[in-house]
């Protein structure tokens, strides 16, 4: 099976949220592209790009909004996770730049960011993407208004580069949108790139709030097969997305193609489902004191003994059990 490349859930929640703003119905959007409203709950999950893609692909096909990327990317900034407080509470802008190119794939996997010097001119590479057309041209525009906005905080607000090449093909509602206005703008290229005049790397960053007395941490992502479908069927389990028809359709593969590749790390998918299961079950349990039939009917079970029975297969006690021997968060 082909390298699976995942990036978090918080990127696909976004584009959701910015279809939301808008006045589009984004859960039937999300679900018309098989993704439930559950599965965006946590932002810090993983999931596919390939199936990021075939949302974003849904969304513009049926909206017509063409510049969801750039107005999703615009908004990044506000919302600052790890790994945005890494980039934004950095002394200089090549310093942030720096650390954008070095966290970048702890957040997106595809994610290949470069800044460099180029005779007298500054760049920055963002590398090719692999997905469809409507996947590449969203998740470019993505980037590049997100990037913008970083340089902005040591550049003034009204900064965009002089130069920008997109891999997308040419599309005229892209080369019209606010934020590509006074741009030089290619399509057809490699990957995405502009320029940045190079006496804008001294330059502090600024209009950012105080930095942090300490720096949060967060996993580096999954790469081999079984923990890579460990996250993909964790951030779907909630969402009543449990069949193996639902995994192999987040990665954009058969199930027979699926079930093979488990095969040659021993494991099975209903195993690995039920594993996924009882963890976030143990979870759910010391986090508050829902009941735990409830919590049996959102991981997809028909009856709250057919969880206890799990649950003590593979934990050696019952529910109640482990519930009174870990104490509430």
């Amino acid at each position: 099976m082909a390298e699976i490349l995942l990036l978090r859930v918080r990127y696909a929640k976004r584009f959701a949220s910015m279809l939301s703003e808008r006045g589009y119905d984004a859960q039937r959007l999300l679900q018309l592209a098989g993704l439930g409203p559950a599965a965006l709950d946590n932002e810090d999950a993983w999931m596919p790009v390939s199936q990021l893609c075939r949302f974003l692909g849904v969304a513009v096909a049926e909206t017509g909004y063409k510049t969801l990327g750039l107005d999703a990317g615009i908004k990044v900034r506000q919302k600052h996770s790890a790994f945005s407080r890494r980039v934004l509470y950095s002394p200089t802008l090549y310093q942030s730049l720096r650390q954008l190119t070095v966290n970048a794939p702890l957040e997106d996997v595809s994610a290949k960011f470069r800044v460099t010097r180029e005779g007298d001119d500054g760049w920055m590479r963002c590398g090719s993407i692999d997905a469809s057309d409507e996947g590449i041209r969203q998740i470019e525009t993505f980037r590049y208004a997100a990037i913008v906005e970083i340089i902005r905080s040591a550049a003034g607000p009204e900064w965009v580069p002089s130069t920008l090449r997109l891999q997308s093909t040419t599309d005229r509602s892209i080369a019209t949108a606010d934020l590509l206005q006074g741009v030089d703008v290619g399509f057809g290229a490699r990957g995405l790139s502009f320029a940045i005049e190079p006496v804008l790397f001294s330059r502090p960053m600024f209009d950012v709030p105080d930095l942090p007395t300490s720096t949060s941490r967060f996993n580096t992502p999954p790469m081999e097969l079984p923990e890579v479908l460990r996250e993909v069927v964790r951030t779907h389990v909630l969402a009543g997305r449990n069949t193996i028809n639902d995994a192999a359709g987040a990665l954009g593969v058969a199930p027979r193609t699926l079930q093979r590749s488990l095969a040659e790390y021993d494991l099975s998918y209903s195993r690995l489902l039920e594993n996924v299961r009882i963890d976030t079950a143990k979870n759910r349990l010391v986090e508050n004191m829902e009941p735990i039939a409830t919590i049996a009917k959102d991981l997809g079970y028909k009856h709250s003994t057919h969880f206890s029975r799990a649950f003590r297969r593979v934990c050696g006690i019952t529910p109640r059990e482990f519930r009174k021997l870990r104490p509430l968060n």
